[in-house]
């Protein structure tokens, strides 16, 4: 009787491949929704110049986020976020550290439209695009949050200026206020006291860490739809790392690869986002990690 033939190299790649395909998690459909609804969003003047909204990429179920300001013109004719020269730069750095936009992280934008002429947006439209950002984070649920540039760090953190000085540093949100973290502390695990700040109690200091519902899905005149959306635990950017880094648009005027400069900077912080989302523990953070806590409520 014949035996059954081994599969060969080729044949156990391909099986390989289907299987990691298929673990590549579906986007949510409510992730969707968003999008559909961003679409129809009339919060601010954006709507009238922009041809698409561009809402993120990558890998929803990733524990790593990054965060830019803005779509450009590539942005918004292909509804991608970070696809134009920047964009590119952007995936060059993260090959070089082993990162792969599509598996291991998910990028959004502050602002959903494209601002005329690729100007900074205003503070209304990142206060009138803010609802969509915190859907976003709410339904990743990010370990590691990467902060491209001067205006997702103030848009997050309400730090102005100083991303040349800031970036690379690991941050949480202590009391809604940023705080520079040991190097050892991981997502979730509660940061030493600051002896520089002053303890306060009662109904404010309660009132702050208090659980918060993540937001609701806005209409186009920014009411809250009865769209269907999970209830979390509304951690939110509690318990997430944030790092800010040099945005690649500042990288392409300043292109040097010596030691140093920007580039080299932006790599070496790349290099550690990259250590701690390999050194997190099983379960920190990512929407497989959400669905289950909803699941179990």
């Amino acid at each position: 009787m014949p035996q059954p033939q081994q599969a060969g190299p080729d044949l156990a790649s391909a099986v390989t491949a289907r299987q990691a395909e298929a673990m590549q998690p579906a986007v949510p459909a409510e992730l969707s929704e968003l999008a559909t609804v961003c679409g129809q969003c009339h919060r601010c003047g954006l709507v009238d110049s922009r041809q698409q909204v561009v809402v993120g990429r990558g890998n929803p179920a990733a524990r790593l986020l990054l965060i830019g300001e803005a779509p450009g013109a590539e942005e918004d004719a292909s509804g991608q976020p970070f696809v134009g020269r920047a964009g590119r730069l952007l995936e060059q750095l993260l090959a070089e550290v082993g990162l792969d936009s599509e598996r291991d992280l998910y990028i959004a934008n502050v602002i959903k439209c494209r601002p005329p002429g690729n100007r900074k947006p205003s503070r209304a439209e990142i206060a009138a695009c803010r609802p969509w950002l915190d859907h976003q984070i709410a339904w990743q649920q990010p370990a590691l949050i990467g902060l491209l540039g001067a205006t997702a760090l103030e848009a997050i953190l309400g730090l102005k200026g100083g991303i040349t000085k800031r970036r690379g540093q690991w941050l949480q949100l202590r009391e809604g206020l940023p705080q520079p973290i040991p190097p050892s502390i991981n997502p979730g695990q509660p940061t030493p006291p600051n002896p520089l700040q002053k303890s306060t109690t009662g109904p404010a200091t309660q009132a702050t860490t208090q659980q918060q519902e993540p937001p609701q899905l806005l209409d186009r005149t920014g009411n809250q739809t009865n769209k269907r959306f999970i209830q979390l635990e509304a951690i939110h950017l509690q318990q997430a790392l944030l790092m800010p880094l040099l945005h690649p648009s500042y990288l392409l005027r300043n292109p040097s690869d010596q030691e140093g400069s920007p580039k080299w900077h932006t790599l070496r912080d790349l290099k550690e986002l990259r250590r701690r989302l390999d050194e997190l523990p099983a379960g920190a953070g990512g929407f497989s990690n959400i669905a289950s806590m909803a699941s179990s409520s």
